[in-house]
């Protein structure tokens, strides 16, 4: 069963910051520094999964339903695929970064996990002064013979 990311979260434009890596929900992806980091599908879903919950951990039966839902899988699926977003992330299991295991029960993201808000575009506003305002109205008053059409012709000089 293939999923569209865009199915199973909220919005597109959802993002959060997680430790050093930002990670955009609906794009479906994770950076560094603005390095992208690829992660497979079964990868993204696991760290989004455990992004929701943070700082609380998701026991193995939890990510299981979450990350494969309908389908069945062991705790070793599940350990392997944290290893698989380890290693993608440059993460340890003995010197934690991102994700630690709760021995027995599940996993956590240890790293500071916020919201990203997207910033919005800058907005430039120009008080106009003395000067353009009399350029701009004498540029709307005088109009200008065209070249070329015998003196009968006026076109107005913005054009």
């Amino acid at each position: 069963m293939t999923r569209m990311p865009n199915e199973m979260h909220g919005g597109d434009t959802e993002a959060f910051l997680v430790g050093d890596l930002h990670v955009e929900v609906g794009q479906q992806r994770v950076t560094r520094a603005g390095i992208e980091i690829t992660l497979p599908n079964l990868s993204f879903e696991l760290l989004l999964a455990l992004i929701r919950v943070a700082p609380n951990f998701l026991s193995n039966d939890s990510l299981m339903a979450r990350v494969w839902p309908g389908q069945i899988v062991t705790p070793e699926t599940v350990a392997k695929r944290v290893n698989l977003l380890r290693f993608a992330l440059g993460d340890s299991a003995h010197e934690p970064l991102y994700i630690a295991g709760v021995r027995g029960r599940g996993y956590r993201l240890v790293a500071t996990v916020s919201s990203a808000v997207r910033p919005a575009p800058p907005v430039v506003v120009t008080q106009p002064n003395e000067l353009s305002t009399r350029w701009q109205s004498s540029r709307q008053q005088s109009p200008r013979r065209r070249a070329g059409c015998g003196g009968s012709c006026y076109q107005p000089y913005w054009r």
